[in-house]
């Protein structure tokens, strides 16, 4: 049991917060305590570069152990809360990155998008 899924009942805004930023510090250490954030039924879509949608516990894992071999998070720039999700925004090598992450209601991550910061239509979120 993480300490995403240690909660009972609904998570504040501010416990959802310090998972996403729990999640960014593990992305940027390589650890794949990242995938410990996430549901067993989560699912994870990323539209950088190659675009793929994964499901799964074993899945997510494969997909952060190659991410973390061809690059890993720098610094956060902005972090927001936007109802059920937070949106983050991040320095990835020389590219700025959005990651948008959903939340069950036990603070498990249900789904994590990543893309491009300006290509907003695949993450379907509004410029912040």
């Amino acid at each position: 049991m993480t300490a995403a899924r240690g909660w009972i009942g609904t998570m504040s805004s501010i416990d959802l917060i310090a998972i996403a930023i729990d999640w960014l510090d593990a992305y940027r250490a390589g650890d794949l305590f990242i995938v410990d954030c996430y549901a067993d039924d989560a699912s994870l879509q990323c539209d950088c570069g190659d675009k793929k949608e994964l499901r799964g516990a074993h899945a997510i894992a494969a997909y952060w152990h190659q991410r973390f071999v061809e690059t890993c998070a720098g610094d956060l720039i902005d972090l927001q809360w936007n109802g059920s999700d937070v949106v983050l925004h991040f320095r990835a090598s020389d590219e700025i990155l959005q990651a948008v992450l959903t939340f069950n209601p036990d603070g498990s991550l249900q789904r994590s998008r990543r893309a491009l910061f300006n290509n907003q239509a695949a993450i379907g979120t509004e410029n912040p």
